[in-house]
């Protein structure tokens, strides 16, 4: 028998692996409670202490892929809405920099909205860092007037109601209250709130100053770009610097590699010490079975989470992996000294019979099935033989099941080519911008693994010609490839890595020799347009080495990079890291190719500067918020269709991340919007 719901062209048991946590549909709230339970637990206890250091990384494992341990770390981020700042790690890919790694990956995690209640709604809702900005600020103002220290005080304004939530906003508030404390902050009341942080020992004595202008700067613009440089540890240009009024001993550098990714690890630590002001940290390391694959980079996972918990106060750990790859390969290879700073594991169980049934429910509830459809696809007789002789089964085997039953499939599904699996992973790409953010990782691994798959070439290390190319290509006697994996460079650097390449090609002549540096969407272009003196020569002498990415391009590649570790995990069905990695190796070919083309000095593409996107007035959100609150679930297509002239895709995907009730659901060739308020 085959199940249909009026309307509904997609199977709602069709995606069954959480990408990411944070997308997460509805959960059974009985299934792993008590590890939930436990987990929030130890969150309390660090929320109880702000000073406390040297708490054990909380160690959760799977008995096999499919136990959702992402799906877990979503559930845990909901639970903890409000009262953590919620940070989700991947794999880093370099020993070197993985500080430097982690801290891009917390300031991305921290655009992320405040709040994932779906219960309401805001257009304009406030990030993690503007809560953090927000929360700190206000405490230590709250903390000097507490002291006595603010002489003159606007209207009635009490230190509790810059501790607890209000309507005051330094950022943005337009009270009379809001407007004294931004119209005072920087001559007044900022050398009272530098006092409180001197017995910290922070290493910048620049952060509040940055935290105050990136709060009262509008979203774009030059001045929150810089801050959030700043943040990332990024080399700002000197304008910046003065327009952010911080020393220019404060504007971060960007060689050598140890003190770059030192400083990385000092600001990771301060923003933990700034914590103690607001909200602890949540820091969850998934996807940790890529780690077996490296036995360098699985030693260095060990000192960076044995340092975390050590050293850095006001966070929480968690760390998930199966449980056969801990125990045999990740555990044991990591330093003995290290192993006692990971909690006694916690074990995720699969669903019991009655939780099965009510994740049919939550799966079918967002389309509004009908009671005898919904009565008939949760047949007790089908449940009872699934669970025959068993007495829970894994959520992504149940699933799977759910999906076969529905489509009306007998025998189950067969197991898709990687063709069509890898056009499942880019449709989730293409509709996620947020996805496509610039990630060295994805690219150090590209050039490690997949695009190096020819016997020609051998990639290596390179620590010589400059500190902004970390590896390289010698492909027999025809080319020399660098490689660099930097996000943004002050004008200067691009400038001196503009000379190495020109060097470089004078080094090897008769050979393609060039730099290479990817660049996604949301970046600056290199050279920025206001380059005018140096902006001709650095585009004469990287050309084709910058790989700027279109939308396509940079799905493409993300994509890869997340099916790999999805497959290393478990969670590609009938296929091993092995598999895809091979497969990899094909679909990627045309940018091996690509990146060996010979480049022309004669005809070096002008780069056009990159054109603003047209972000979504609240009007138009309005508009797309009701349209699928009251039609439930519609394709992209006919949201178009019904919004009229004024929509694009773009628009319409942009406007989906700010409102936290819609769910896209991508497949290949549709993309369904549905409300889950």
């Amino acid at each position: 028998m085959k199940f249909e719901i009026p309307g509904l062209s997609i199977n709602p048991f069709e995606k069954d692996v959480v990408h990411k946590p944070r997308d997460c549909p509805s959960s059974v709230t009985t299934l792993n409670e008590d590890i939930l339970s436990g987990l929030t637990a130890a969150f309390d206890a660090v929320n109880a202490d702000r000073t406390l250091v040297g708490n054990k990384a909380e160690l959760i494992l799977s008995s096999a892929p499919g136990y959702g341990k992402s799906h877990l770390v979503g559930r845990l981020f909901k639970a903890l809405d409000h009262l953590a700042t919620q940070i989700f790690l991947t794999p880093f890919q370099t020993v070197a920099l993985c500080w430097q790694s982690i801290l891009l990956h917390l300031v991305n995690e921290l655009d992320y909205p405040d709040s994932r209640d779906q219960t309401k709604w805001a257009g304009d809702e406030p990030r993690q860092l503007d809560a953090l900005a927000e929360g700190v600020l206000q405490n230590l103002v709250a903390n000097a007037i507490d002291r006595g220290l603010v002489t003159i005080v606007q209207g009635d304004l009490r230190p509790e109601q810059l501790r607890r939530a209000s309507e005051i906003s330094i950022g943005k508030g337009s009270d009379p209250s809001s407007t004294w404390l931004r119209d005072h902050f920087i001559n007044e009341l900022l050398p009272l709130c530098q006092q409180q942080l001197f017995p910290l020992r922070l290493i910048s004595a620049g952060w509040l100053k940055v935290l105050f202008h990136y709060l009262t700067s509008s979203p774009g613009s030059d001045i929150r770009q810089g801050c959030l440089a700043w943040l990332r540890y990024e080399t700002l240009d000197d304008s910046v610097v003065e327009s952010l009024g911080i020393a220019p001993g404060e504007n971060p550098r960007s060689e050598p590699v140890d003190v770059v990714n030192n400083a990385c690890w000092l600001r990771i630590h301060d923003f933990c010490m700034l914590a103690r002001y607001y909200h602890p940290f949540l820091f969850c390391f998934d996807q940790t079975e890529d780690y077996a694959t490296n036995q360098e980079l699985l030693q260095q996972f060990g000192r960076v989470v044995v340092r975390l918990v050590n050293e850095a106060p006001n966070h929480l750990t968690v760390v998930t992996a199966n449980q056969a790859i801990w125990e045999n390969k990740l555990y044991p290879n990591i330093d003995v000294a290290h192993r006692a700073r990971f909690s006694r594991s916690k074990e995720l169980r699969g669903l019991n019979i009655r939780e099965a049934e009510e994740l049919i429910g939550l799966r079918l509830a967002p389309f509004a099935p009908g009671e005898e459809l919904l009565r008939q696809f949760s047949d007790r007789k089908w449940l009872d033989m699934l669970y025959s002789g068993r007495t829970t089964l894994p959520v992504r085997e149940f699933m799977q099941k759910c999906r076969d039953r529905w489509a009306g499939e007998r025998p189950a599904t067969p197991i898709p080519s990687l063709d069509q699996v890898f056009e499942e992973y880019l449709s989730e790409y293409r509709v996620n911008p947020r996805w496509r953010y610039f990630d060295p990782d994805v690219f150090r691994w590209l050039v490690r693994g997949p695009l190096a798959a020819d016997p020609e070439i051998v990639c290596s290390e390179n620590n010589k010609e400059t500190p902004f190319a970390e590896l390289q290509w010698s492909v027999g006697g025809r080319a020399e490839i660098l490689f660099g994996f930097v996000r943004e460079l002050h004008y200067t650097r691009w400038k001196k890595i503009a000379d190495v390449a020109e060097a470089w090609r004078a080094k090897h002549p008769g050979k393609i020799a060039k730099l290479i540096y990817f660049r996604s969407e949301e970046l600056d272009p290199v050279p920025k347009p206001t380059w005018t003196k140096t902006g001709p020569a650095i585009r004469a002498a990287l050309g084709s080495g910058l790989l700027v990415l279109n939308k396509e391009e940079s799905s493409e590649l993300n994509a890869a990079r997340n099916l790999y570790l999805e497959a290393v995990s478990g969670n590609v069905s009938g296929y091993s890291g092995e598999d895809v990695l091979r497969f990899l190796q094909k679909q990627l070919a045309p940018w091996r190719e690509r990146i060996l083309q010979p480049q022309s000095p004669s005809h070096v593409p002008e780069l056009e500067p990159r054109a603003p996107s047209k972000a979504p007035k609240h009007l138009f959100l309005e508009k797309l918020r009701i349209l699928v609150q009251q039609e439930k679930f519609l394709s992209l297509k006919d949201t178009l269709e019904k919004l009229g002239s004024e929509a694009t895709e773009d628009l319409v995907l942009e406007a989906c991340e700010k409102i936290p009730q819609i769910q896209k659901i991508a497949h290949p060739n549709m993309v369904v919007l549905i409300w889950q308020g």
